[in-house]
């Protein structure tokens, strides 16, 4: 999907000394964690780092890491989600032997900590130098890793987005007058799209022209048949599967209002994406969404599907609400989501870790 996860791993930066490994849980998808990795990736090239990067689906990665940490040829170990990262761990157990910097995802805190694996993640957690979280409501993994404060730090993820080809409504058989709500999510119980499709459809008698555009990938497989199937009968939910991100831009651009129904988030990293084009959001209140936006301000928190269509309703009636919500989303992003800034956090906590590497083998 991306030029620095796909096939082998790819470094970069020429004119820096230092190499780090990213550990990505994905490549192959379009999911979060992968868009994640690769807008840090990009961003830590462009400031002269060597950064090589594995996705730990690929089966073949696990002799490549083996054999490069034989080598020294890493300061350290840059892990994204804790739950994978752990696994990574039992797969190599000599990545053991490297400081490790971790970024938590979303998922791994809500169920992962709560779930079966507590202690694995506990563990994987108290052996990281630091621990990112995106939002500081997350820094309540504490009450599980005591006396952890000063190794949580929270970064705001930023808003990267590409341009390319250009999507049209009539590509999708949409009117110019359609109210278009656009919902960017895998299709997966924890992004909850019951609840979205359950709000929206109490409006639609009285919203001849409401449409859902739900973009993401089928992730789980019998969840997403089950959903398509039940949505197949009903013109006005939109599914188109899977959208390079590079072409998300124009799609968001053709809906009105975006849309997060989770039932857990890290950080909703596509509708920040959206608010950021000026799109107001309908977010679901639960902690990840929570707190990135001012309820009235630059969209509403709905906790049902009845607050959904309360909300819903007024922002489609209402084209100059839309216009006012979306230019304080976008001001919003632009202030507290920027890229440049989630860059220059990471930049200065590699500058720590980098010191924490003995024996680096520069050459090899």
């Amino acid at each position: 999907m991306f030029s620095g996860i796909e096939g082998r791993p790819l470094e970069g930066g020429a004119s820096g000394p230092d190499r780090v490994l990213m550990l990505a849980p994905f490549r192959r998808q379009q999911r979060g964690n992968a868009i994640t990795v690769e807008r840090l990736y990009r961003g830590l090239l462009e400031q002269g780092y060597r950064v090589e990067v594995e996705a730990l689906e690929d089966e073949t990665c696990w002799a490549r890491i083996a054999r490069a940490l034989e080598q020294n040829r890493y300061r350290f170990v840059h892990g994204f989600n804790a739950y994978y990262i752990s696994e990574a761990f039992k797969r190599v157990p000599q990545l053991a032997g490297w400081p490790l910097l971790l970024t938590t995802t979303g998922t791994d805190l809500h169920y992962g900590l709560r779930g079966p694996k507590t202690r694995e993640l506990r563990d994987i957690i108290v052996k990281a130098a630091y621990t990112v979280v995106f939002n500081p409501q997350f820094k309540t993994l504490l009450e599980f890793v005591p006396d952890f404060e000063n190794r949580v730090v929270s970064i705001p993820q930023g808003v990267w987005l590409e341009t390319a080809e250009s999507w049209q409504r009539r590509q999708l058989d949409l009117a110019d007058n359609d109210t278009v709500f656009i919902l960017p999510s895998g299709l997966r119980p924890v992004k909850n799209l019951d609840l979205a499709i359950a709000g929206l459809a109490l409006i639609k008698p009285e919203l001849p022209d409401l449409k859902l555009l739900i973009v993401g990938a089928a992730i789980d497989h019998g969840y997403a048949e089950s959903f398509l199937a039940k949505v197949a009968d009903w013109p006005w939910v939109l599914y188109l599967g899977e959208i390079p991100h590079r072409q998300m831009a124009s799609l968001y651009l053709l809906g009105d209002v975006v849309v997060n129904s989770s039932l857990a988030e890290g950080q909703p990293q596509a509708a920040l994406e959206a608010m950021s084009l000026g799109r107001p959001a309908l977010l679901s209140a639960v902690p990840g969404n929570l707190g990135i936006m001012e309820h009235g301000r630059q969209g509403y928190y709905f906790a049902s599907p009845e607050q959904l269509a309360e909300y819903a309703l007024e922002l489609a009636k209402s084209p100059e609400k839309r216009l006012i919500m979306g230019a304080s989303a976008r001001d919003l992003t632009s202030r507290c989501f920027s890229l440049t800034a989630e860059v220059d956090a990471y930049k200065h906590l590699y500058g720590i870790m980098f010191k924490q590497r003995k024996g680096y083998c520069e050459n090899c």
